[in-house]
């Protein structure tokens, strides 16, 4: 295998340097924009082919969209980084909304009073590790809450926005409706669990007649 030369290596360097600090100005903004949060997280559910599908259906190198846990990560210890006595994740397997929020504004998920071997011994034989809470700035916090305060939601807000049982439907409505106002009414959700349309423009439910004739095709 072929050494790098000092040129070479300074190349890399450059280059990386470059790229932490471009993905650290992003972390920044999302910090500080819940309308651009909101946006993005939209962004990369539309763009998942494999949105909201079982853990096991994906393999690391990406992070997917699933509603019924806050955070999962393939149980590897190339994926866990020690951090004092905190392990944070490099790269989850699956985010909800909330996971989605914290680990795009640079709060990765993690694990507290604990180390990477201790991890790797405890779930033995398991295939993911479940996760819910991140490392925010030094400080393990739930990623429900930190999820919450990033985009801006009250807790009626975001009861409704992280429940496991949403439809991408409704999760996509939501986001929208914070990239468009920075606020969204949950009373006005015109999707079901389904992901079928039961509300009018309105915000007024559908009888029976109406429901079926909004979701017949």
């Amino acid at each position: 295998m072929n050494k790098l030369t000092p040129a070479q290596k300074a190349a890399n360097t450059r280059q990386r340097n470059k790229f932490m600090a471009a993905l650290k100005a992003k972390q920044a903004l999302f910090r500080s924009d819940s309308k651009l949060l909101a946006k993005e997280i939209a962004d990369n559910i539309r763009a998942d082919e494999h949105a909201n599908e079982h853990v096991n259906h994906y393999e690391n190198g990406s992070m997917h969209w699933y509603q019924a846990e806050w955070g999962q990560v393939r149980l590897d210890r190339s994926l866990l980084q020690q951090k004092g006595r905190v392990v944070e994740v490099t790269c989850p397997t699956t985010g909800c909304v909330a996971g989605w929020a914290t680990t795009l504004a640079g709060y990765p998920m993690a694990l507290r009073h604990t180390n990477v071997a201790e991890i790797m011994d405890a779930f033995q034989g398991e295939r993911h590790l479940k996760l819910s809470e991140c490392n925010y700035e030094g400080e393990v916090r739930s990623i429900m809450e930190v999820g919450q305060e990033l985009l801006n939601l009250s807790s009626h807000q975001s009861r409704f926005l992280f429940d496991g049982s949403n439809s991408k439907e409704q999760v996509l409505w939501c986001l929208d409706q914070i990239a468009e106002n920075g606020y969204f009414d949950v009373d006005m959700c015109p999707f079901d669990n389904e992901g079928n349309r039961c509300r009018d423009e309105d915000g007024n439910w559908l009888d029976e007649s109406e429901y079926e004739a909004a979701n017949s095709g």
